[in-house]
This record gives structure tokens, sequence and C-alpha cells, in this order.
């Protein structure tokens, strides 16, 4: 762009002119390298007191020798149980807190309260989960790890299953690694990226997640990149994240790979393989069925012919076999499929580098054939300690994804012609159809049959649909329907550290993803249909794309203790962040290859189209974090950052403006109380641990179209190929900013009746402004909109979570969890005083209103179906033909809510008729373990209250078309008199019975059996042997719901805007699993 000098200029002022040029980076991420060892002792004295105590096992209540116990937070005051379990430690009066530790066992922080004797503690088998940290501070953390047992491909999905209500998360396809989308907060956005931040050991990624891919229902997930066998830990960041800037609205996830742990080799091998059943399948109408639906709507087509093959009934009739089938299209393109993973891992060093190398490989295999997904990648990171003051952390990684795909689902406004998903044809092909062809003597080929022509005679090539499994078949080869994405990333973090209370590191990495995709449709088994803008007809397509996406990231950080081992604690970090990145994209589109054996563009191709994008974007960043408490009871966190981008207009009046360009500001403040560090607190076994947190923060959303701020010349073409043009592509706003999200958060958390009982709540309240949404231009401009900060948009919700030792005895143990979300929002300004605005997609209209909750669904009410003549006539509504004439609404059409009486229908009588946001939603798990070596675990997922827009059923019972439909529409009106909720069936519709109405919108409720696992550690260990689990897992096991689709968990895009849309992408079915880790 033509200021992206000012931000080179911007970057070295602040470079040379800064005492501490560092970066942002989160504190739960500061595992750069392991330091070398210092000797480390208290800077001060202060009056000690002894502190006298025992420490049992929770279950037993037999004494546990060897226990460490340490001030909390403060490594300078420890002491160890004697064999009964007793400890006498010294600490100064000022501490309020203990930590207990014990390998085997989780940790136990106990509050003194004033107490210097009695200080009892129970410990808990590290086989439940643990509520204690080692440090704590008035950000609330959320940390999950522990992900060896699973047959989860990407992280994402145990992100869902796990966090439960701190992430809302909908599954986008059950095909191999399409991931979730995922809402943190509530929704933050309408037209931006409203999906969190991903950060993958202290690198920031762009996730590119409004990338389109060629193939419908096929997302860009770049966690797909990551082996779910290589993370350690993952870390949610509901608040406190303005340390990040434009870019943490929506919160954070902090992923964190395998480090090295110990000096010895180890070896760990993974295995697993699995099968998934068949998916649910829609109750479609089957060979008898659909000819007597196709017979009726013959007779409403206008058609004056008498006879048609598929309805001869003679079996000697030479057509007989041919339409005489009765096929489930479901089983000739579905499958069971299997899922194979191998990993290993192996890690070890000495006391100067350290290194984890692990290498895996994954086949996985779709239940919607041709569908499939490998896996290779190589993660190496080490740590190297140069001297006593200076060490380093070195990684490498690379993933190669490989694709085998075909479209799934429907694509919004969708021609039937061109549909060559073989899953949305498998539910509308004619069932007496045959995939094959029919030799001459009647009998069934191995030929693949072609495209239907049944209805050639009424309705030409219109009427046709492809063949799916011709699609599948023919459509089979590297050059056709196949995509491929490398990622390569490299990173450096090298660390000075001259004394044990200051270090200075720069993290620098260097990431690229290469992918190449290609879409193909064959001659045989697709009709030829006639292309938009009369560029011609055509029977099949080639389309290829290609992308580079190369980004660098320089994180320079300080990091300064200045206070500590006293009552006061009090330390600070701060940096610079720069991030450059560079994409190109280019497309090559084109209809009409010849054959199918020759896939690849040519000369002799229609529509021709080459087009791409070569784009850069860069930020620059400014961050400082100060940490502070007191006596570990008050916790006080302070945030501050000043971020500039390319994305950014150049005219921009926000913020701060320095070196030519804005600079958007984002302060934080957060602080907490632990109550029962309280003196005054009285020790109790009824409430073990008690804090409150409130705090407020000002972050933003960057995520703006890199071109939004630009106005430039597009080309196109005119009357088919004949004629190029050249015309303003668009019109951009210099003073384009980013969204900024204010909000307020206050939360409580407790341990309670001997630690048995972990609660947590959280409330937050915001409000997003300068809402990035579409502004009107004037008629002359050519252009019907542009980009505008104009809008604004509230949110407000809460979550609750508890975690419950239900059972706690020696040889058994049951765990029980449970959580609850809700969120609320509400736009409050739209731009230019518009009270609202209207998005088109998939045969429906989501409203973005003032005054209501974004994306709800805006359409038709129905009160059932009139009945008879006379109850029509009665009610006297009609619509309004071509030439303004009305035509009434009789016997066996809708009867739609007439809002404004006026007798008309038309747009003027759409209500509100949905709403996708839940009102609660969260996980229930369960924990069982039995001994120390077996244990079961559950895990449900529920969500309720929110709307589904089932445009699947919208196609398969709009009663209009000749295509099969489900067997709901047996009951539709035929006679007079005839009391349904189904309309009759009429060709092309045209009293709008199908249109966009409450007849689509279902309860989307549901409480789904997401995963079960049982796991068994062998009890055996040598030289050679560490260890050996072998876990069983079963996916998905049932859902309960009213939904009448195939899964009430839907999502058809990351947008907003798009939420609660069912466009038929692949659901999940049963899985099972069984794999093995042995440790060597």
């Amino acid at each position: 762009m033509q200021h992206f000098n000012k931000y080179g200029i911007a970057a070295l002022m602040f470079f040379l002119g800064t005492a501490l040029p560092v970066m942002a980076q989160d504190e739960a991420q500061d595992e750069v390298a392991v330091a070398p060892i210092k000797v480390d002792k208290p800077t001060k004295s202060y009056p000690t007191i002894d502190v006298k105590g025992k420490v049992v096992d929770a279950a037993t209540g037999e004494p546990l020798a060897g226990a460490q116990i340490q001030a909390f937070n403060n490594r300078y005051y420890t002491a160890m149980a004697d064999e009964n379990g007793e400890f006498t430690i010294k600490v100064p009066q000022f501490v309020t807190s203990l930590s207990v530790k014990l390998e085997g066992y989780n940790l136990n922080n106990i509050s003194l309260n004033g107490r210097t004797s009695d200080v009892n503690v129970k410990l808990y088998s590290d086989l439940l989960a643990t509520e204690y940290t080692t440090v704590s501070s008035a950000a609330k953390t959320i940390a999950i790890d522990g992900f060896e047992n699973t047959p989860a491909l990407t992280i994402d999905q145990e992100i869902q299953n796990r966090l439960g209500a701190d992430i809302r998360g909908i599954q986008r396809s059950a095909n191999p690694g399409q991931g979730i989308a995922m809402f943190v907060n509530g929704l933050n956005s309408l037209n931006s990226n409203a999906m969190p931040l991903i950060i993958v050991d202290g690198v920031v990624y762009d996730q590119l997640y409004d990338t389109d891919m060629l193939h419908t229902g096929y997302f860009n997930n770049l966690l797909q990149a990551i082996n779910v066998d290589d993370i350690e830990t993952v870390e949610l960041l509901k608040n406190g994240t303005a340390i990040y800037g434009a870019k943490a609205a929506n919160g954070v996830i902090s992923i964190k790979t395998k480090r090295c742990t110990s000096m010895a080799t180890r070896i760990d091998v993974n295995l697993s393989a699995g099968v998934e059943l068949t998916p649910n399948t829609l109750d479609l109408m089957d060979a008898s069925e659909y000819r007597s639906y196709a017979s009726q709507l013959l007779k409403t087509s206008g058609t004056k012919l008498t006879e048609f093959k598929f309805l001869n009934t003679d079996p000697n009739y030479y057509y007989y076999n041919m339409y005489h089938n009765n096929t489930d299209w479901n089983d000739v393109v579905t499958r069971e499929a299997w899922t194979q993973n191998y990993g290993i891992n192996i890690q070890g060093g000495d006391d100067i580098a350290q290194y984890n190398l692990s290498v895996g490989y994954t086949d996985s295999k779709s239940t919607l054939k041709r569908n499939d997904m490998q896996r290779f990648n190589v993660r190496f990171n080490t740590d190297i300690v140069l001297n006593k003051w200076f060490y380093t952390r070195f990684d490498a990684s690379y993933t190669n994804v490989i694709r085998n795909l075909r479209s799934d689902g429907w694509a919004s406004d969708q021609n039937l012609q061109a549909l060559a998903s073989p899953g949305a044809l498998a539910n509308i092909k004619a069932p007496f159809l045959s995939p094959y062809d029919f030799s001459t003597d009647g009998k069934v080929s191995s030929f693949i049959a072609d495209a239907d022509d049944y209805m050639y005679e009424v309705l030409g090539s219109k009427g046709a649909i492809a063949n799916p499994l011709a699609i599948l078949e023919n459509g089979e080869a590297k050059n056709k329907n196949r995509s491929d994405c490398t990622m390569i990333n490299v990173s450096i973090a090298p660390t000075w550290e001259p004394t044990k209370d200051f270090s200075l590191t720069e993290h620098f990495s260097y990431s690229m993803q290469n992918f190449d995709e290609s879409y193909f449709t064959p001659i045989i088994g697709m009709p030829s249909f006639t292309l938009p803008n009369s560029q011609g007809e055509t029977q099949n397509s080639k389309y290829s794309f290609f992308s580079r996406h190369n980004a660098v990231f320089s994180d320079t950080r300080a990091d300064w203790r200045i206070l500590y081992n006293g009552p006061h604690y009090l330390s600070m970090f701060g940096g610079i962040r720069f991030m450059n990145d560079t994409f190109m994209a280019s497309y090559l589109l084109g209809d009409n290859t010849g054959n199918d054996k020759t896939p690849n563009a040519n000369g002799n191709q229609i529509s021709k189209k080459l087009q791409g994008s070569d784009t850069n974007w860069r930020t620059l960043a400014y961050y400082a974090n100060v940490d502070y408490n007191y006596k570990e009871k008050y916790y006080l966190t302070g945030q501050f950052s000043m971020e500039t981008s390319s994305r950014f207009g150049h005219d921009v009046d926000a913020g701060l403006g320095l070196f030519g360009v804005a600079w958007g500001l984002f302060p934080s403040i957060q602080g907490s109380w632990v109550l029962t560090n309280e003196d005054w607190f009285k020790s109790n076994n009824i409430v073990n641990m008690l804090k409150v947190s409130a705090g407020f923060e000002s972050v933003g959303n960057d995520a703006i179209d890199n071109t939004a701020t630009l106005t430039y010349l597009s080309s196109d073409l005119l009357l088919g190929n004949s004629t190029s043009s050249i015309g303003i592509g668009q019109i951009g706003n210099s003073s384009l900013r980013w969204e900024t999200t204010n909000r307020f958060n206050a939360g409580l958390e407790g341990n309670f009746f001997n630690n048995r009982l972990n609660l947590r709540a959280n409330y937050f309240m915001s409000k997003t402004n300068n809402l990035v949404a579409l502004g009107t231009l004037a008629y002359v401009a050519g252009l019907s909109d542009y980009y505008t900060n104009d809008g604004a948009l509230k949110n407000h919700g809460f979550d609750v979570a508890f975690n419950a030792k239900v059972v706690n005895e020696k040889n058994f143990k049951f765990e029980l969890g449970a959580s609850m979300g809700h969120y609320k929002n509400e736009l409050t300004r739209l731009p230019q005083g518009q009270t609202s605005f209207e998005t088109k997609m998939y045969n429906g209209t989501i409203l973005s209103k003032v005054g209501e909750s974004a994306g709800v669904f805006y359409g038709y009410k129905t009160e059932g179906v009139y009945a008879t003549t006379e109850e029509a006539a009665a009610a006297g509504k009609y619509i309004l033909d071509d030439s303004s004439n009305p035509v009434y609404f009789g016997a066996g059409d809708m009867k739609f809510v007439d809002k404004n009486n006026d007798g008309e229908i038309n747009e003027s009588d759409r209500f509100v008729i949905g709403d996708p946001n839940p009102d609660i939603y969260g996980n229930i798990n369960m924990k069982f373990h039995f001994g120390q070596n077996w244990t079961l675990a559950t895990n449900f997922n529920y969500s309720l209250g929110n709307d589904i827009y089932n445009y699947q059923r919208s196609v398969l019972e709009g009663g209009s078309n000749f295509i099969n439909q489900s067997k709901a529409m047996n009951r539709h009106w035929t006679t007079e008199g005839q009391v349904t909720d189904v309309p009759q069936v009429i060709y092309q519709d045209p009293m709008g019975n199908s249109r966009f109405s409450d007849r689509w919108i279902e309860d989307g409720s549901y409480l789904k059996l997401k995963n079960v696992t049982l796991s068994y550690r062998v009890p055996v260990r040598n030289e050679y042997l560490q260890g050996i689990t072998i876990w069983a897992a079963a996916n998905n096991l049932f859902t309960l719901t009213e939904y009448l689709g195939t899964d009430p968990e839907v999502s058809c895009s990351n947008s907003v805007l798009n939420q609660g849309i069912d466009a038929g992408f692949l659901s999940s079915g049963r899985s099972f699993h069984l794999g093995v880790k042995i440790n060597l």
C-alpha cells in the first residue's frame, strides 16, 4: 500500500528511541528455554514464624512422607514432611498461604489465617482434576492438557469438548480436520472475524479465516497442521488480553507444544486406529413414493404429454428396468470410514542442550467417499544453554496435509444443474434410477450412468441433475479434485539473562504456507447448463487455486522482577511486536475441458478467467504488563498496548497519530482478592479458597479486508468472452479503523468441602464500537456499498462451571463436572442512520437490526394450510403477479400471517422468526477411576434455545421441483377438506408456499454424548519399558434432539451472520477407536 513506508519509519524510530524494545507476549507463554541454574538467595530477611502441620492422603487419611511444603509463590522458604507426614516450616510473618505437593498427587494451596499449628493438608491423587496453581494473578487463564488418549484430529475438537461454556464451539463439518467455529465472550463483531486469536508457542498466527476454497463445504483450518499428540497445553485467555491490542477482542487461545522434560532419553510411541459408521441420513421417499410425487407434479407443469418412460408399468417395456430401481443413493456415496494415527516422540539431552522430536502420520477417511485426508508432520523443539547468562530456544516444524475431496452440501443460490456435491445429490436423486447404465438387453452394466434424462421431454436439460457416483469416480485423479497444504515454521528465541531478576528475549519466527487446490467436474455424469452472464453452454468445469502465505514475526521482550520475597510482589514485562504477512493467491477458472481424460486448462475452454491477489499487511505494536500483589491476597494486573497496522486507513482520526499513521490504544486493568487468605477469615472445612475478581479492558479487532481502504480498478468480461472491460472495483474508505470492544468482567472462584468442589463463575458486559459494516454509496458511484466503521454492538453474558470429587476412595474415584454459558447480543447502531439491513443466504434472510440480536432469521409466519376453498376465500389473502394483478391463495396453500392486515402477502409481512444464538450451552463430564490403572471418562455437550434454519429440509420438502423429497411430503395436501401441515405440490411454486418462513425454522436444542474413553495403564515397568497405556474411545454415541435434520450441530461458515444454517454438510457418525501408547 502507498503508506507502507511510514510503518518502516515508525518501526525504526521506536527501535532506536526505546530503552527496552520488547514485544507483547502473554505471561502464560513465558517458557522460552531451560535457563541455567543460578544461586538465588533471599535479598532481604524478614521476621519469621514456625508453622506446623501434617500432610495426609485425602482418600485414606494415611500420612504422606516426603511431601514438599513451600510458602506460596516463594521458593525461598521450604520444608519436607517426615515419615509421619508432619512438617515444620519457617516462613516470614507476612506469608498467608502454603503450597504442598508430592509426586502422584495434585498441588494443594492452604490458607494460614494466622495459624501456626494444626495446618493439616489433604492431597488428592493426580488422577483427579486439580484446581490450584503454583502462581496466581488477577487475569484468569483456563488451561487444559493431557491429549494423549484421544482420537481428535485437530485440537479445536478437544477445546470444544473440554472447555464447555468458556467457548461456544460448533462443528463445521464432519469431514476430517474441518474443525470447529469458536466464539468467546459472546459475539463481538458482525462482518469481521469473531473467532479467537491463535498463538502457537508464542507466535501469533493469522488464521486467514475468510479464505474461500473452491470446493463447497470446506474451510481453511490452519489448526489441522498441528498434530494433537504434539500439544502439551492449551490456555484460554478471556480477559486481560490487551497486550495483544488490535487482535484480542475475541479472546486468545495459546497452544504450547511439547518440550523436553527429562535429560534421560525417552521414547513415546502412539498408535491408534478407528472406524466411523455412516452418519444418520434423512428419511427420503422410496422409488414408488417418488414416482407418485413426480406424477402429481407433472400435472401442474403445463405439459401436454401423457406418456412418460418412468411412469410406464409394463415389465416388457424397453426402458422398464432403467426406471424401476429402488436405489438408496446415500448408500452409493457413503461408507464406513477408517482412520489410522502413528506417532513417535523422542526427547532427551544434557545440561547444555535438550530436544523434543516428534514425527506423525495420519490417514483419515471420510464417511463421504473420496473426501479423505493424509497428514505428515515433523516437529523439533530444542532448548540450548550457551553460558550462565545466555540461552536460546530453536524450534522447527513441517506439516503436509493432502486431501482427496469433493464438494459437500449446498452452496447458497445453488444451480441444480451445476450441483456437484455427492452428498447433496444423494438426497435429491430420483430413487427409481440406477447409478449404472443398462445394456440393450435391459440388464445393468458396469458403466456409470450419465446425468438423468427422465424429464427431458418436459424440461429439457434444465430438469437433469448429475450422477453422484460419476462425480466420485470420474472426478478421481491427482489433478482433478485434490488439495495439498504444506506449512513450515522456523523460530528462534535467544534470551540474555544477566541477573536473576532481568531477561531480554528476541523471538523471531518465519512461517510459510503453500496451498494448492484443484476442482473438476466430469463430462460423463454431469448435465449441461448455461453459464451466467451469457458465457455459453457448459457441461464440466476445471478450476485451480494456488496461494502462498509468508509470515515474519518478531517479538522482542524484556522481563523485570522488581519486588519479590517480601509482602509486596511487583514484576513487569514489555516490548514490541512486529508482524509482516504477504499473501499471494491465483485462480484459474474455465469450463469445457473437452474430455474427462485431460482435465487441464486449454485454449478451447470457454469462460476462461485468471484472477488473483498479491497483498501485504504489517502490524507494529508496543505493549507493557505490570503484575502486583500484596501478601498473595490482593492482585492487580495492568496492561497497555498501542498498535498500528497497514490495514488502517491513512486518514484515521482516532487513537494516537504518530509518524504519519494511526495507533490504536488498548488499556486493561484486572484485580482480584483472595478472601480466604485474610487473617480474619476463620479456617474451616467448608470454604477452602474463595477469590473474587473484576476488570475492564479495551481491545481491538483488526480483521479488516486488506484492500478495504483502497480504491482500485478491476477487469471483467462482457458479452460472454467477447469483450473485456475495466471499471471501478472498489471505493476505499481511507478513514477505516479497527473495531474497539470495551469489556467489563467480574468473576468468582472457590474450592469447598475440603477441596472436593470447585466452582467458578464469570460475568461479562461489553460494547463493540466502530463496528465494520457496509455503508451505502450514491447511485452515481457505480457501486452499491463500501466499508465503514459506523456501527455498534453490545454483549452481556455469564458462564459457570463446577467440578466435584463425588467419591474419593482408595480404589474408586468418581468426578462429576458441568458448565453452563449464556450470552445475549444486541445491535445498537448501524451505518448512516440505518435501522436495519438484510443479508440473503440460502434463500433465506438474515436480519441485522438495531435492537435485535445479530444474525436473526427474518421471514414469514405460518398458521397451517388452507383445508378448503371456502376457508381460503374467506381469508382473502393474495400476492401480486408480474403485472401487479392479485392472485389469491386457495385450498392447499400455506396460511401466511398478514402482519399489516392489508390482504397482500409481501415482504412487509415478515417477522423475526428465529435466533441461532442459544439460551444456554455447555458440557457435562464424568470420570471414573478404578484402582490406579483403569479410567472411564465421558463428555456430553449441550445447547438449548438456539434455532436452526433447515435449508436442506426446505429443498427436500419444497414440493415444487423434480427432485426427491422427504417422506413428510407423503402427507401433502391433495383433496378438499384435508387437514395437514404440508401444502400442495405445484411446479415452480407460484404462490411461494416454500418461501423462507417458520416452516423451516426448528428448535436446535440438543444433548450429545460426544465422547466416552476407557484407558488402562498396564502395570509393567523395567529397564526397557517404562509403561504401556491402552485406550478405547467412542464418539457421538447418541444425540437427544427434536431437530429433524441429521445433526443439530451445524455451522455453514465462520461468519456471525451465517450461524445456525443447515446447508447439508456431512454430519458425524458414531466412531470407535483403539489406541496404545508405549513409553520406552
